[in-house]
């Protein structure tokens, strides 16, 4: 796994990233895949990425009944 902003930190440990687990028990995953198109679209490979994640994280919340929820999604800071 490659730290993002690696320049800050040279671990996740260093850069804070792990945190004591909460009450809800939910775990994020975040992945960079593509550089920012502020003004254009996704490009067809992240696209079609998204659409398979967002496929197995449906099986994912249906192979327990204890997992509440299972959320892919596109953002941009």
């Amino acid at each position: 796994m490659e730290i993002v902003n690696s320049y800050l930190a040279h671990s996740i440990r260093e850069q804070d990233m792990i945190k004591p687990p909460n009450s809800y028990g939910y775990i994020l995953l975040a992945a960079e895949v593509e550089l920012p198109r502020f003004f254009l679209s996704n490009s067809a490979s992240k696209i079609a990425l998204l659409s398979e994640l967002k496929v197995l994280s449906s099986q994912l919340k249906s192979s327990s009944p204890s997992i509440q929820r299972a959320d892919v999604f596109d953002a941009m800071i």
